[in-house]
């Protein structure tokens, strides 16, 4: 039987500026799993980008990804949920990012949302082009008369810091029946990062339907993050536990722990199971 479960975002969170799990985290993450605690990464980030970082056998059970897009186990190496717009709202987005005259990444459906399609309607953005250069392999100019992806995962929005607000508030208002979340760039280039997901997709979600799937009551659920992209997650979670380095207006409310550079995952687990009795 299952005695709880940990779950911790990773860009800013786990991962230090090394990009890397601290020598205690991991220590932590092995004993979490003696203890039969099942470990969840939930992150922005692709199942590519999961196994670049960790090979074949990262220190977790489950990965909620790509904002909660799917649920995948590492131990049976199948998905056990993955979500995607339909191809009339797959079109309906596209018309109406054209019309609005923005920039986006058009991203494939799981597990091969690695791959896009992009289009931008002026002179591409530093941050813009980062992340093409880093995905040139994958990318592919948008077609409109024939996209390559007639069904998407996401939409991915790279918006300049002072241009974000207004281009949020247009999003939010033209796609409300959609997931909109954003966060700090993972490519720490300065930018904002924008997504669209379908209506039933965000990190929160993914987390209950992964407790159902397993029988685990979610008031045995510790969540870790440090971004906007987890504060639903957070908000979910009845133990809920927020980096230093996270932005100031995201730390009210939630139990404070070290910065990425300081094992917070550690700190947190041990306030846990304190409050849970949890041995």
């Amino acid at each position: 039987m299952q005695s709880g479960m940990i779950i911790s975002d990773l860009d800013g969170t786990l991962l230090n500026s090394q990009k890397e799990i601290g020598q205690r985290d991991r220590e932590t993450l092995e004993q979490a799993k003696n203890m039969n605690i099942i470990r969840v990464m939930a992150t922005g980030r692709h199942l590519f980008s999961i196994t670049k970082t960790f090979g074949d056998n990262p220190p977790f059970d489950y990965a909620v990804l790509s904002c909660g897009n799917g649920i995948y186990s590492f131990a049976e190496k199948q998905w056990i949920r993955s979500l995607c717009f339909s191809q009339k709202e797959t079109h309906s987005i596209y018309d109406n990012l054209h019309k609005m005259k923005i920039d986006f990444m058009a991203h494939a459906p799981l597990p091969d949302n690695h791959y896009f399609e992009y289009c931008n309607f002026g002179k591409i953005t530093q941050a813009f082009q980062h992340r093409l250069d880093i995905y040139q392999d994958y990318a592919r100019v948008f077609n409109r008369s024939k996209p390559l992806f007639p069904e998407i995962s996401q939409i991915v929005i790279i918006c300049e810091a002072d241009s974000f607000g207004s281009c949020f508030d247009l999003i939010q208002s033209v796609f409300s029946q959609y997931t909109i979340v954003y966060s700090s760039s993972p490519l720490q280039d300065g930018s904002i990062w924008l997504e669209i997901l379908p209506a039933q997709a965000s990190k929160a979600r993914a987390s209950m339907a992964l407790c159902q799937f397993l029988g685990i009551e979610p008031t045995k659920v510790l969540a870790l993050g440090n971004d906007f992209n987890d504060r639903d997650l957070l908000e979910w979670a009845p133990y809920s536990y927020i980096v230093e380095n996270a932005p100031e207006a995201l730390k009210q409310g939630f139990q404070l722990v070290g910065s990425h550079n300081d094992n917070p995952l550690t700190q947190a687990f041990y306030h846990w199971i304190s409050q849970m009795s949890i041995t």
